[in-house]
């Protein structure tokens, strides 16, 4: 079940970058702390999160709005650099350029693949690029034998607020989750995160759980 999960999360999503081939995209630093392509071995069968390196259709959503949801490619980085770096200004802390960078090829790295990103852009509107993303993490549970997928990440731009793209990028991920055999997706916020809170409350229901941390 376990195997089965990840094989069918990994035809759902990443076809660019994933589909068998000779040669294949995969991220590295150069010296000027700008992420670029580099040629990587074939993946080895194990969990993963794939996602579509191409968009589908861009439909309408309740707000009006286009909003299409894909899998972050290495030509994202340039604006998702600012959407992460003010995600961590909302939380008041600060992640070292090396650990974004880090982070960053994880989520595109076919060889460590339970952890993917996805991007959100509106194609017919002023804002360039991407607008917003997700990042999330596929691991087992002791519940199920399917795995399940943490929501660690969610971040949209304060310019493409009140469009519906959360919600966009959100139902992406539950998708996913019912097409693969995902046991469940769960996320964490803050508790005074009122406006985020208004979008989760009509997706998900809270639960009554406390979390603690040991850092």
């Amino acid at each position: 079940m376990f195997t089965n999960c990840a094989e069918r999360l990994c035809s759902r999503v990443y076809p660019r970058l994933w589909q068998p081939r000779a040669s294949n995209i995969s991220i590295t630093a150069n010296s000027s702390n700008t992420p670029t392509a580099s040629k990587s071995r074939l993946p080895r069968k194990r969990a993963s999160i794939k996602c579509r390196a191409s968009a589908k259709p861009s439909e309408m959503n309740s707000f009006g709005v286009e909003c299409r949801v894909r899998g972050a490619l290495p030509e994202d980085w340039p604006c998702f650099l600012p959407l992460w770096n003010q995600y961590c200004e909302f939380y008041e802390t600060h992640i070292p350029l090396d650990i974004t960078k880090s982070t960053w090829e994880r989520c595109l790295d076919r060889d460590n693949p339970s952890m993917r990103c996805f991007v959100a852009d509106l194609p017919n509107n002023k804002v360039e690029g991407c607008v917003g993303f997700a990042i999330v993490v596929l691991h087992p549970t002791s519940f199920s034998q399917s795995q399940v997928l943490y929501l660690e990440d969610l971040f949209v731009s304060p310019d493409a607020r009140g469009m519906g793209v959360a919600t966009a990028l959100i139902q992406e991920l539950v998708n996913m989750k019912d097409e693969c055999g995902v046991h469940r997706l769960y996320w964490f916020t803050k508790h005074d995160n009122l406006r985020a809170r208004s979008v989760y409350d009509k997706l998900a229901k809270v639960s009554d759980f406390v979390r603690y941390d040991i850092n």
